[in-house]
């Protein structure tokens, strides 16, 4: 998911694209890791990220909800 994508949608917006299967968790964590690093020298309010964590990341890791991707129909 490239960073031009991801700021068009909100989160439910980004949980639809997981289910679906349009994406991966991975690529979404990327994504807002990327929009992290485009605005926070200009807002300054991000003090601690976790790349490793975004490159290991797994639906797998998560409980259930609907950022899960999978088995969670919250789309009605």
């Amino acid at each position: 998911m490239k960073l031009q994508d991801y700021v068009e949608y909100d989160g439910l917006g980004l949980a639809a694209l997981i289910w679906t299967r349009e994406v991966t968790l991975k690529e979404v964590a990327v994504a807002a890791l990327e929009a992290i690093d485009a605005v926070n020298p200009t807002l300054n309010v991000v003090i601690e990220r976790y790349p490793e964590r975004a490159e290991t990341l797994e639906s797998s890791d998560l409980g259930v909800g609907p950022l899960k991707g999978k088995g969670y129909h919250f789309l009605g």
